[in-house]
């Protein structure tokens, strides 16, 4: 399947990318291509994450985990779409900010 990335999702890998950046360039750019990595797994195997039930929407949400960052998202038709990518260490009731 297609794999398209919300603008709030790149937003929140920026967001990371730059937080990292501080501590170690590097660093940084290795996880942040980490977590870009499992737009693999998700285009040829769409349902292998688990189901997010802490979402409280009328649309079915799952999530894969890297390292401390959960990349939530959802099956469309012919397209899943990343729309989120949450720090795992924040408030969970964060999560859809």
């Amino acid at each position: 399947m297609e794999v398209r990335w919300t603008k709030k999702a790149l937003q929140d890998l920026l967001e990371i990318k730059n937080f990292l950046s501080d501590k170690s360039e590097s660093s940084a750019l290795k996880i942040v291509a980490e977590i870009l990595n499992i737009e693999n797994t998700i285009s040829e195997f769409p349902k292998s994450g688990a189901v997010e039930n802490s979402l409280k929407l009328k649309r079915t949400y799952r999530f894969h985990v890297v390292r401390n960052y959960k990349i939530i998202y959802r099956i469309g038709k012919s397209t899943v779409y990343i729309n989120k990518v949450f720090d795992c260490r924040k408030d969970p009731s964060r999560i859809m900010e």
